[in-house]
């Protein structure tokens, strides 16, 4: 299918740091993938967004214009978080003019829902893209950390408050990196969607931005756990990376050391992030120190043998020694919480720094599994502390929003909302 959305204003800002969309074929599994995963052409190539009603380029349309232009463009965009161009008052009107003639839309996601928890503050975005595709993302309240599925534990278990709750946090942002997804593990909602295609640099801004703008608000924390795989989409992951780590106004001057990418182990983008020149956080979706019991629950990532994700692991350690890598471990009744599974997870973690944080198993409808119960989560918690592992156990938040981790999903006819549906309106229209 050819995909030819209007290109956004963020879209053109952004254009030298963009890739092309990506588009699916008929035949999702080539056999020339060594993972055996999706991996769909590029549309042709183009200097400009795909969209062959708008060829002209936001720098051939400012270039009459003085050079500070440019810079207050982005501004309005990334320090005012304001995406109407009338508003632009410190440009001449002629240009405001060409700019909302040029570029209907600011940004290229709009923002159609908003689900807000009964149990906590979180909150789960709906986002529209251009080629009218859905997403969601989440925004988590760091100071609100209510949990009601487990009770408190106490030491020498106890398990520490995940890293998000961290001051000076006030919010975290976990957003997506594609369309569906070509990875189908058993345990996630996404990945029982098709998946659909990479999303440029500008919609993974725009997830930020959308969010920010409509509450007011400063979000200090960016996780990419939301949709998709984020290695698969390493170009406009980085791309996207640069601009939320750019000083004002180029970027929107996050700490490196607050933003964590998630991946499920695809061991060519681990190597690649070892050069990225800030300190993002890498997670390891890892689930089973056990190869057969990974290849349940990660049936696409067969071809990634646990020695080698091993090596690959430890060479990354050595090249990015700022921070120490979080390996995530879902917890599932029966499947991967036995003593033999837990001896196989220290043995696994004792090659290289790390922190783990256990996560109970949040219900994805048509799946099979159920949480590990609390107190097997608490015998994993004290083995690991007593390895001499840093230990934390995440907390349950917007898991009545399908908004937990493994939720995210826009499958047919999905199950009503548990709680009430807002509409958001942006505060900058």
């Amino acid at each position: 299918m050819n995909l030819t959305p209007h290109p956004s204003l963020l879209d053109a800002l952004l254009l030298p740091t963009a890739q092309p969309l990506l588009t699916t074929t008929s035949s999702p599994h080539p056999t020339s993938n060594p993972l055996n995963l999706p991996n769909p052409p590029n549309l042709p190539n183009s200097s400009t967004p795909p969209n062959s009603s708008n060829p002209l380029s936001l720098k051939t349309l400012l270039a009459p214009y003085p050079p500070y232009i440019d810079t207050e463009l982005r501004t309005w965009l990334f320090k005012k978080y304001c995406f109407n161009p009338d508003a632009y008052t410190n440009f001449p009107k002629s240009l405001r003019t060409t700019l909302k003639k040029s570029f209907p839309s600011a940004l290229p996601l709009h923002l159609t829902k908003t689900i807000h928890s009964t149990k906590d503050k979180t909150k789960k975005f709906l986002f529209k893209t251009q080629d009218n595709q859905f997403i969601e993302t989440v925004l988590i309240d760091n100071h609100s950390h209510k949990n009601t599925s487990q009770p408190p534990l106490k030491k020498p278990t106890s398990l520490p408050p995940s890293t998000s709750s961290s001051p000076p946090s006030t919010y975290t942002l976990c957003i997506s990196s594609q369309i569906g997804c070509p990875l189908s593990c058993d345990f996630c909602a996404t990945g029982m969607m098709k998946f659909t295609r990479n999303l440029t640099p500008a919609e993974i801004l725009a997830q930020y931005l959308l969010p920010a703008a409509t509450y007011n608000i400063k979000i200090s924390h960016i996780v990419f756990m939301g949709m998709g795989e984020p290695l698969l989409n390493l170009k406009n992951v980085f791309a996207a990376l640069t601009h939320f780590t750019a000083p004002l106004p180029n970027g929107l001057a996050l700490s490196a050391r607050r933003i964590s990418i998630s991946t499920s182990g695809i061991l060519n983008g681990i190597e690649k992030l070892t050069t990225f020149k800030a300190n993002i956080r890498l997670s390891i979706s890892l689930h089973s120190a056990l190869q057969h019991t990974r290849n349940i629950i990660m049936p696409d990532l067969k071809n990634v043998s646990l020695p080698t994700l091993k090596q690959t692991l430890i060479a990354y350690s050595r090249n990015k020694r700022a921070h120490p890598l979080l390996i995530e471990y879902i917890m599932i009744k029966n499947l991967n919480d036995d003593a033999t599974h837990l001896t196989a997870l220290i043995s696994f973690l004792k090659a290289f720094p790390c922190k783990v944080n256990l996560i109970a198993y949040n219900h994805v409808p048509t799946k099979p599994y159920q949480p590990s119960p609390p107190e097997r989560i608490r015998t994993f918690a004290s083995a690991l502390i007593k390895a001499h592992i840093t230990t934390t156990q995440r907390f349950k938040k917007g898991d009545d929003i399908k908004a937990a981790c493994g939720q995210l999903a826009i499958l047919p006819n999905p199950p009503l909302p548990t709680a009430p549906l807002i509409t958001a309106q942006k505060k900058h229209a």
